[in-house]
């Protein structure tokens, strides 16, 4: 399993959505950050994480976040605000 540490501020709206077909997950949030190199990253949280984010974290918060690649982004494992 591979593990990337990545720093930025929340570009966009963090939005919750409910998987009822899904085996594995019940919750997700998806959201993008800014890199200091001008691009961005979709950002993906599921369950107990997506809850946590969704209630903690906002549009212009300044992250860092611990995770694993996936073909259409990353996946938080951890993730705090950077005062």
């Amino acid at each position: 399993m591979n593990v990337c540490v990545l720093s930025g501020r929340i570009l966009s709206k963090l939005e919750l959505n409910f998987l009822y077909n899904s085996k594995l997950h019940i919750s997700l949030v998806t959201f993008q950050i800014g890199l200091s190199d001008q691009k961005t990253v979709i950002i993906k949280a599921y369950d107990e994480q997506a809850d946590k984010v969704y209630r903690k974290f906002k549009k212009g918060d300044m992250v860092m976040i611990e995770g694993y690649l996936d073909p259409k982004g990353v996946n938080v494992k951890y993730i705090c605000k950077v005062a």
